[in-house]
């Protein structure tokens, strides 16, 4: 399952729409497969939200290399879940996290960021 949503994901980059739906299946995928039930309730309580976020990430990414590092991280992930290696997806997580906090900061604070990193 995690390796088909990844795929769709790869041909959907140019239909943000589609691409907002995969990725919140996605996402659920990676819940359910935690068998944790706290996660599956977690991911579905913030199903709008995810949407809203996604939506706006992909305005911020506008460029098809920018679009590329996000499913590229999104396959890194789906491969280390599949190989059973938490290190690695702990790693891809984290990179993938800072990605969407950059995103999120004014422009004045991404110079700062982008300056910061460097130096």
């Amino acid at each position: 399952l995690l390796q088909r949503l990844g795929a769709e994901l790869r041909t959907a980059l140019g239909d943000p729409d589609q691409y907002i739906d995969l990725d919140i299946a996605l996402h659920e995928a990676i819940a359910q497969a935690t068998h944790n039930p706290l996660m599956v309730t977690l991911i579905q309580a913030i199903r709008a939200a995810s949407a809203t976020e996604t939506r706006e990430g992909l305005r911020h990414r506008q460029t098809p290399a920018q679009l590329d590092r996000v499913q590229h991280l999104h396959e890194q992930l789906i491969a280390a879940i599949a190989q059973q290696d938490p290190v690695a997806a702990v790693q891809i997580m984290s990179r993938h996290f800072d990605d969407v906090a950059v995103i999120f900061q004014t422009p004045g604070e991404r110079l700062r960021t982008t300056q910061a990193s460097t130096a």
